[in-house]
Parts: structure tokens; C-alpha cells; sequence
């Protein structure tokens, strides 16, 4: 049986073409330096805000956090995701909260600032208690839980961690740090929560 190619076409924003180019750029050989620690793009000041000192995966000791490593949206936005250290066991047996409630703007897949923003407008204590811990916490959304799994499991460890994203009025997604699925669960079930913060080069 032979295979059949199907072409697929399909439009990049400008904005996004700039990024998805900056970034093959700041991940070609020609770009960087023999120390991967301190690796610097030529000359592209997009390229240069998308390359981290610190491979993700990695301690970052000038935060004082590890680096999950870069988050990019379909839209062309991008920050880099960090998961300060004092605070990857602060919260644990605790509730999404707000069962029987849709809360609006809390739903976002990528950005989990957003969404905990929203929560905490709407008196969620799980979204103030992660605002309390420093200017800039949040809890993250679903594509930055999933990050975490692929570059930190390691540091954070099995259980399930809750995102900001949520699913429905009664339910919210999770992350299973065991074998890496996400799916949702009553937003009464008490998980663990990371709080992030992301940070612009």
C-alpha cells in the first residue's frame, strides 16, 4: 500500500512568522556560542528575548527558580516560565474552588496569568493564596502544566497538580505528573498547586 500525501496549507500572523523565525534562528549552530551556558543570538532582538541562559530543565540561580523553559501561543505571544523553588511544596491538598460557578476569563489554555487573574476577581482563595506568595505568582494554564511535566518532573515529582484552566462550572483541568495526561476533575478535589512566574529577556 503506497502512502498519499495530503498538502496542508496554512497562515502564519506576521507576528508569528517573526517569532517562529527568531526562533530557528536563535536554535541554529551559527548563532551561538561554543558555551551553551551563555549563549547569545547575533543581532535579532526577537531571537535574543527567546534564548535563556539556562537550558530548560535547569536551576536558575539569579530567580531562584528552575526554568520550565520557553511557552509560546498560537498568537505569536511568548515568556519564559519559571517555577520558583520556595514554593513548589507550598501549596498542596488544596481546592480549585468555585464548584457550580463558570467563571468568566478563566478558561485560557495558554495563559495562566489571565486565568488566575480572573479567579481571584472572582474570590477564589486557591488564585489569591498563589498571588500572595510574590508580585507576578500565578497558577499555570494547561499548555504550561504540561511544560512542566516535560522539563521538571523530575523536580516536582508524581501526584496531580492543579492548572488555572478551567473546563466547566463543576469541573477544572489537572495534570497528572505520574504518567503525564491531563484531564478534568471536580473543582472540590483537593490537589497540589505550583505556582509560576514568567519572565520577559
Amino acid at each position: 500500500m503506497s502512502a498519499i500525501t495530503i498538502p496542508i496549507e496554512f497562515e502564519l500572523s506576521p507576528r508569528s512568522r517573526a517569532v517562529m523565525d527568531a526562533l530557528s534562528r536563535a536554535l541554529d549552530p551559527k548563532f551561538v556560542s561554543a558555551d551553551e551556558s551563555t549563549a547569545e543570538p547575533a543581532g535579532d532582538p526577537i531571537a535574543h528575548s527567546l534564548a535563556a541562559p539556562v537550558a530548560a530543565g535547569a536551576f536558575w540561580p539569579e530567580h531562584d527558580a528552575w526554568y520550565a523553559g520557553l511557552q509560546m501561543t498560537p498568537g505569536g505571544r511568548y515568556w519564559h516560565a519559571l517555577v520558583p523553588k520556595e514554593h513548589i511544596n507550598t501549596l498542596t491538598d488544596v481546592k480549585w474552588g468555585g464548584y457550580g460557578t463558570q467563571i468568566e476569563g478563566a478558561a485560557d489554555m495558554y495563559d495562566g496569568l489571565a486565568n488566575t487573574q480572573a479567579m481571584s476577581t472572582a474570590g477564589l482563595e486557591l488564585a489569591q493564596r498563589v498571588q500572595a506568595l510574590g508580585k507576578g505568582m500565578y497558577l499555570p494554564s494547561r499548555a504550561e502544566v504540561l511544560l512542566m511535566f516535560a522539563t521538571l518532573k523530575s523536580v516536582i515529582g508524581d501526584g496531580v497538580v492543579w492548572t488555572s484552566t478551567q473546563y466547566s462550572a463543576n469541573n477544572a483541568w489537572c495534570q497528572f505528573f505520574y504518567y503525564g495526561d491531563q484531564g478534568t476533575n471536580s473543582k472540590g478535589c483537593e490537589f497540589r498547586a505550583v505556582p509560576v512566574r514568567r519572565l520577559f529577556l
